[in-house]
Order: C-alpha cells, then structure tokens, then sequence
C-alpha cells in the first residue's frame, strides 16, 4: 500500500470524526436552547453532562472495538467507527425539538451522543495503530499527521460554527443553522467510509497474527492479568493531553461566551491559533521523536511542559493582558501541546505488544479522555458556580 493513501484514508477519518465530536460543544448554547428551552446555568449544566456522556461511552467503544481490532482486524474496526459517527451525527442534526416531542427529544439526543461516543473510543486508536503498524520508517512523523488532521477538524468545525452564526441571525441558528452543520458533516463522513473501505488493507503483522492463530481475541483478559502496570502508565500519558483538550477545546466557547469580552471575530482567531499550534506541534513533535527516540523525545517535552504551563496560564488570564500577547501565549503554549500529543500516542502504541495493542491504546486513550477531558467543562463549570469566580 502507498504510504501517501494510507495515511490519507486514515487522517480524513480522524479529521471528520473529531469535526462532528466537536460540533456538539461549538453549538452548546443552540442545542440548550433547542432541547432545553433557554440558555440557563442548570441547561447548560444538563448539555455539559450529555457532553461528557459521550466520553465515558469511548471506554465502552474502546473495549468493543478493541476486541473487534486485536481479533477481526485493525482496518475493519476502524471503518465500523466511521459508518457509526457519520449516521449518529445525521441523526442529532434530525432530532425534533422539546417544543415537538418533549422529553423524548433530550433522550434520543443523549442515546445518540452514546453511540457517538462508542463509536470514536475506537477510531482515533484505530487510525494510530494502523499507522504504526504498516509503517517502519518515519513512523512519528506519519502518526503526528493522522493527529494534525484530527486537530484540524477542531479547526474546521470552528470554522462552520463561525460562519453559520455570523451568516445567520439568532434565530435562523437555532431553527436550523446548528441542525446543517450536523447533516452536512455527517454525509461527508459517510463518503470517508467508502474511501477507507476501498483503500485500507490490514497490516502485514495482524496477517501474520491471524496465521499463526493468535489473533484469539482475549486482549482484555490478558492485559488485566499480565499488563495492568503497563495500562496505567500509558493511561497517564493521556492525561495532561486530554485536561488541555477538554478545558481549552471543549469548554472555550462557554467560557468566552459568559466571562469573557472577547468579540467573535477575536474568539474565532483565538481558537484557530490554538488549534493550528497543536496541529504544527503534532509534526514537529513526531519529527524530533524520530531523531531522538520515542522516550526520550515524550520524556523532554514532559519536563518543558511542566515548566511552562503555569506561568503561561497566569499570564494569559490576566484581564490587563493584550489580545495580541493573549494569543502568542496560546499559540506556543497550543504548539508543544501538540508536540506531547503525538508523543504520547506513538509511545502508547510501541509499548503494548501487538496481539493487545489495539484494545491497549484504545482503552488508555478513552479512559484519560473521559476523565480528563469529557467532564472538564462539567467540572470547570462546577468550580467557577460554587467559587463564583472564573
């Protein structure tokens, strides 16, 4: 297979995967007032917990699809996950309001959140195993660029959101704007399944597996009997990724929306700046890891980040700090985030070996996202209500 089809039939499914994931959160005031009735602090509550509910479903994602990777096949699993975003987005965009059908409203929309969430607790893992296992050389560079196009999907949901609310009156926005977006996304998903299923083969190894009959699906058994160490480990090199992602990915709109001044135009640059960092961090980081070694590399940026994230944060949260300072803070700050990123899901991918590897990477990814991403927002939210400060 030509590495150029591959990493492109894998990264566009990433990149539209993570659009439609995130257009949930871009949209969050709409959906309130869509499924709720108004924008208040307990809806808002209410949509941050179906939000979350969508990352706690990854774990159950991460062990069905793992099972289905280690034992039918890595590229099978991960078209499955594809099919399942692209007719789950579709369908939230189709939903009928509270007005129309009342609870049943919230309740299909939190049952499709579910299988949303199942259905990227095995993609994203998918695509980096894939990856890494039909390449030899190169292979930080080429899983950094299936995680600058995830990145990018942040950036192009951001992009809808902005042009539909700046095209659109209020109004118009909450009728239908926020259901195109879902609808369109969805089909245009739906035709990445078709690329992936024409272009992606298994790779040489799982074959090999298969042959010698070791493909015998009992990753899960035999990660809990023999690897728990190894799974906790690898679990904490998601967590500083997911934390950042959830707070200032996830939860940047509402904020922004309720404390900040920022106008749309400038919230919109800020969010592009830090999704195109992590996104020019991602290459950058797998490039240097493919020079330095794996664990040396995530060792290094480790230590910078730990470094620099608190005096960065201080520093940009100021109010007397300017707009321009504000955003190179989170530029370089969103730069080796992304730098950790690829780092970490290379290294989660060489560690486990590969009869387990895809239920491995798949499980510690979508538990460090559900707890450190998915209820970021929830949390945050939470913290900011009962200390009445942001």
């Amino acid at each position: 297979m030509r590495q150029r089809d591959l990493v492109l039939a894998t990264s566009s499914g990433s990149l539209f995967e993570t659009f439609d994931f995130y257009l949930f959160s871009l949209f969050s005031v709409a959906i309130s007032q869509s499924f709720f009735g108004e924008v208040s602090d307990d809806n808002m509550l209410w949509v941050f917990i179906i939000f979350a509910s969508g990352y706690f479903a990854r774990i159950i994602g991460a062990l069905f699809f793992g099972y289905l990777g280690d034992k039918h096949g890595r590229s099978l699993s991960f078209r499955y996950t594809i099919l399942i975003i692209s007719f789950t987005s579709i369908a939230i965009g189709l939903i009928p309001t509270y007005s129309v059908i009342g609870i049943f409203a919230i309740i299909l929309l939190f049952i499709l959140r579910i299988a949303q969430g199942i259905a990227y607790g095995g993609g994203l893992s998918g695509a980096i195993v894939l990856i890494y296992e039909h390449t030899h050389k190169h292979r930080g560079l080429y899983c950094s660029i299936v995680l600058v196009f995830a990145s990018l999907g942040v950036v192009v949901a951001n992009l809808i959101h902005t042009s539909v609310v700046t095209w659109m009156n209020p109004e118009k926005v909450l009728d239908f704007g926020w259901r195109v977006a879902f609808v369109g996304s969805g089909l245009i998903v739906f035709h990445c399944y078709y690329f992936a299923r024409n272009t992606l083969k298994e790779p040489l190894i799982f074959r090999e597996m298969q042959q010698s009959q070791k493909t015998d699906g009992n990753a899960i058994h035999k990660i809990a009997k023999h690897y728990k160490s190894l799974l906790i480990c690898v679990f904490f090199t998601q967590a500083g990724i997911a934390s950042y992602w959830g707070i200032l990915v996830a939860y940047l709109p509402t904020y922004c929306a309720e404390y900040c001044s920022l106008s749309k135009i400038w919230f919109s640059q800020l969010f592009l700046v830090i999704s195109i960092g992590i996104a020019i961090g991602n290459i950058a980081g797998g490039i240097i890891a493919d020079k330095l070694g794996i664990r040396k590399a995530y060792l290094f940026y480790s230590i910078l980040m730990a470094t620099i994230i608190l005096p960065t944060f201080y520093y940009a949260l100021k109010n007397s700090t300017p707009i321009i300072h504000l955003l190179i803070a989170m530029g370089i700050l969103a730069f080796l985030t992304g730098f950790m990123n690829s780092t970490a899901q290379y290294l989660a991918s060489s560690l486990f070996p590969a009869e387990i590897r895809f239920s491995g990477v798949a499980i510690c990814q979508s538990l460090g996202m559900a707890f450190f991403a998915g209820l970021a927002p929830l949390y945050v939210s939470i913290l900011t209500d009962y200390f009445n400060t942001p």
